[in-house]
């Protein structure tokens, strides 16, 4: 589905370390953990252990929303997607008023935007 964006941060584990104070947070055990995710003591005690390098995003989707967020967050935590951009409201409302369009009314808005963009470096 997704590759690696960050082998880096995938390697060093920190998104473990999120994880464990995330499932102590809310007082799980490894067992609760891995019941309230579908996945097996096993799964969850080999990542806590460090010993799965390369993480399975289902994997880490699933104990995200076990641990009560959004499913991506632990695989950003891990590097395997990229990070949440950060948009404000008015942009967000341009993309979901752009999705409708076809390709070509796409490209049209593209070209617009540019056009202002290159306008406003010119003034």
């Amino acid at each position: 589905m997704y590759a690696i964006m960050d082998k880096a941060k995938a390697d060093n584990f920190s998104w473990v370390d999120w994880m464990i104070n995330e499932r102590e947070k809310l007082g799980m055990s490894q067992a609760d953990l891995a019941n309230k995710s579908g996945l097996t003591r096993t799964t969850i005690s080999d990542y806590e252990k460090r010993q799965r390098s390369n993480p399975d995003i289902k994997a880490l989707v699933k104990i995200s929303v076990a641990l009560e967020h959004h499913p991506l967050r632990l695989p950003r935590e891990a590097g395997i997607v990229p990070p949440e951009i950060n948009i404000d409201e008015f942009t967000e409302q341009i993309i979901h008023e752009t999705q409708d369009l076809n390709k070509r009314e796409k490209e049209e808005v593209l070209a617009y935007i540019r056009m202002r963009k290159n306008l406003r470096r010119k003034e």
